[in-house]
């Protein structure tokens, strides 16, 4: 059960990340 926790987790982290991601590229094209 406890597993299906870990990966939701990754999950959010993973988008967060992305997001991080995708806005310091889109800060750095303009």
């Amino acid at each position: 059960m406890s597993s299906w926790t870990f990966v939701a987790f990754g999950v959010v982290s993973a988008a967060t990340l992305a997001l991080a991601v995708m806005a310091l590229l889109l800060d750095k094209q303009r």
